[in-house]
């Protein structure tokens, strides 16, 4: 594969993953649902570890905003 493939390639998978966040912080659900079918037609090596791995909450800013209440 050529660099503008990859780096296209790249563009694409962040586009994809941007738009399931957005519309996981509007409606609480969709991350997976949008990203990971989308993301497996570009590339199946994307789904479902590093798809896991983009969902996993930051534990530490949960629990600093929970001592504050």
């Amino acid at each position: 594969p050529t660099t503008g493939m990859l780096v296209l390639t790249f563009v694409i998978e962040t586009l994809i993953v941007a738009a399931a966040a957005a519309l996981q912080a509007g409606t609480g659900m969709g991350m997976a649902l949008l990203a990971a079918p989308l993301l497996l037609l570009v590339d199946p090596a994307l789904v479902p570890g590093p798809m896991l791995c983009a969902t996993i909450p930051d534990v530490r800013h949960h629990k600093a905003n929970d001592t504050e209440l």
